[in-house]
């Protein structure tokens, strides 16, 4: 019966991820990366996924999800999607950002990835910090799309406007 528990209890604690609570740190990218203000004409991330990725710059705005340790990379959700935190209580996971509250193709469906690079080359420093950028952030970015074989989209940003 302990291990049955057990067995239970393991994927839910592996669903919220981990219990990260502090303050973002300071970052080093380029204020070049810094947009005063928001793109306008911006789309969300399920509106990009429904049509096919423009050759162009683009726009898109959604939250912060998650983001990648020493490189300049994080996901971005649609803001239609709902994090534990938008579900009040106090009794959710520890890690409202990496909305374990929602159906996993859903997040699929309504998130991408946002990538700051010099050249080919990811930018070596978290994006976690810029102009206040944090998890569950809003965030608008300017950019290029990339979608590889397995129709993963990344864009590739010009420019980030946080909204903290």
């Amino acid at each position: 019966m302990q291990i049955q528990r057990l067995l239970l209890v393991v994927p839910l604690l592996a669903a919220c991820g981990g219990t990260e609570t502090s303050a973002p740190p300071k970052s080093s990218v380029p204020e070049k990366f810094f947009l005063a203000s928001a793109p306008a004409g911006a789309v969300t991330p399920l509106a990009l996924r429904a049509s096919e990725p423009p050759a162009t710059p683009i726009a898109v705005t959604g939250r912060a999800m998650d983001f990648v340790d020493n490189r300049s990379a994080f996901r971005m959700i649609d803001a239609s999607l709902k994090s534990c935190a938008d579900m009040g209580g106090s009794d959710h996971c520890a890690t409202p950002w990496d909305y374990c509250c929602e159906d996993p193709a859903s997040r699929t469906a309504a998130t991408i990835t946002v990538e700051l690079r010099e050249g080919d080359q990811l930018l070596p420093s978290s994006v976690r910090g810029f102009h206040g950028l944090d998890h569950l952030t809003m965030v608008t970015v300017a950019g290029t799309i990339t979608k590889d074989a397995a129709g993963n989209l990344t864009l590739v940003a010009s420019g980030v406007h946080p909204k903290p």
